[in-house]
């Protein structure tokens, strides 16, 4: 049988035997996979990560390499089923990486508060207070000011700050992080933030 009519199964079995010529055509034959993979990730998350389309089919390639010499036939799925998540994975984590090498001025507050509501008052009243972080968070009056202000936002910044500041999971996420939760750019999450907290201090009369 001629090569060019083998399965990318039969064809990946050549390949982990040391077939170069086999592995060639493998790729050959599945780029348009990998490259449609890619479009997928580079419409997603191209505007927020910066990456470019070439640098998402490269990732893809890599995965694709190493599925050749780690899939198992006796698994019962086609290669390709076995390959798509590998490779939508490895662009995933390519997002991750380049997102978090980006440098963003986010003050830590892990360290001296532990809940949702007192990371969002510090960041409200940073302006306005200097000392501890006892006297940041005050009194239960003006947390449930700062509910009765959360309420008087949209859905979509409400939303934004809840989880920025970790209201539910009790982690502060960088904006790096809730840009790439959101699918915003982080240009854009920047914006979303500023204008939601300028409205908390207004309602806040801070």
């Amino acid at each position: 049988m001629k090569m060019c009519n083998l399965t990318n199964e039969q064809l990946c079995r050549l390949a982990k035997n040391g077939d170069a010529a086999a592995k060639d055509m493998l790729i050959g034959n599945n780029i348009g996979f990998i490259k449609t993979v890619a479009k997928e990730a580079f419409s997603k998350f191209g505007n927020m990560s910066g990456i470019e389309f070439d640098d998402f089919v490269q990732e893809g390639m890599i995965a694709f390499w190493k599925c050749i010499e780690r899939y198992d036939e006796r698994i019962g799925v086609n290669f390709l089923t076995y390959a798509k998540p590998a490779i939508k994975n490895a662009m995933t984590d390519l997002v991750r990486k380049n997102l978090s090498s980006t440098c963003f001025e986010v003050e830590s507050l892990d360290k001296c508060i532990e809940t949702g509501e007192q990371r969002l008052w510090e960041v409200l009243a940073s302006e306005l207070y200097s000392k501890t972080p006892e006297q940041i968070t005050l009194r239960a009056e003006q947390l449930q000011e700062l509910y009765a202000a959360l309420r008087e936002l949209g859905d979509r910044e409400r939303t934004y700050l809840l989880y920025r500041f970790g209201f539910e999971d009790d982690k502060e996420h960088s904006i790096a992080d809730t840009a790439f939760y959101f699918s915003l750019s982080v240009s854009r999450a920047k914006s979303v933030e500023k204008e939601a907290l300028q409205k908390m201090r207004e309602l806040m009369f801070l």
